[in-house]
């Protein structure tokens, strides 16, 4: 199988994949959500200026891509800013997808991880 190798500029819409991560401020005027600059500086070091794969499972009516970043073909950008706390499951985009059951069980993991086994 051949491989290609492009550059391009990969924006992820986090309600369209399944998630919801908070919002970090992209000025000096705006104002970050909670835990925002901690989910972009996760994600920062970890996909930024790295060898990726892009898995297109659909697109949005405006003709956008819907899917999922994977890093070292193993780990899925929204299940790993889940597991880390970073964002929470958007059940209504989540349920579509393919990888979902990544998601939930990623998100009742930190939950167990924080609040022990009485966590349900």
């Amino acid at each position: 199988m051949a491989v290609s190798r492009y550059i391009l500029s990969f924006i992820l819409a986090y309600h369209r994949i399944g998630i919801r991560a908070p919002r970090a401020a992209r000025s000096a005027s705006e104002k970050s959500e909670p835990y925002g600059n901690e989910a972009a500086e996760f994600a920062t070091r970890r996909y930024m200026q790295r060898d990726v794969e892009i898995e297109i499972e659909t697109t949005d009516k405006s003709g956008g891509f819907i899917g999922a970043l994977h890093l070292n073909k193993n780990e899925n950008a929204a299940v790993a800013l889940v597991s880390e706390g970073l964002a929470t499951v958007h059940s209504f985009s989540a349920d579509t997808l393919s990888w979902s059951k990544q998601l939930y069980d990623a998100e009742v993991s930190n939950c167990m991880s924080l609040h022990g086994e009485q966590w349900t």
